[in-house]
């Protein structure tokens, strides 16, 4: 799982549940506490995420009343994906020319 599909799948997590622990985002995500701290500092930083760690709860969640406002990104691919869709397109012809098999 690359960079990008791990910040997803955090976003969903955190969607998905009240709080999520360290070590749910480690099983999950399959990667060392460092990275999932690394991830979800850039995902605040970079990418304004509201993640906040809930000490009661012992986990990280979304803070709520800034969450409205936070959404990721549009669509992005990984490399096999975009080889793919180029692959495709390709195989379809250029939008200069259509194919009927497309």
């Amino acid at each position: 799982m690359d960079r990008t599909e791990r910040f997803y799948k955090i976003d969903q997590l955190l969607n998905d549940r009240r709080a999520v622990p360290m070590q749910v985002l480690i099983d999950e995500l399959g990667i060392s506490r460092a990275t999932v701290k690394r991830d979800i500092e850039y995902m605040r930083d970079r990418l304004n995420a509201p993640i906040t760690w809930d000490r009661s709860l012992r986990g990280y969640r979304f803070d709520r009343t800034l969450a409205e406002k936070y959404s990721l990104p549009g669509l992005w691919f990984n490399d096999q994906e975009i080889f793919a869709l180029l692959t495709m397109y390709q195989g379809c012809g250029s939008t200069t020319r259509r194919s009927s098999r497309c």
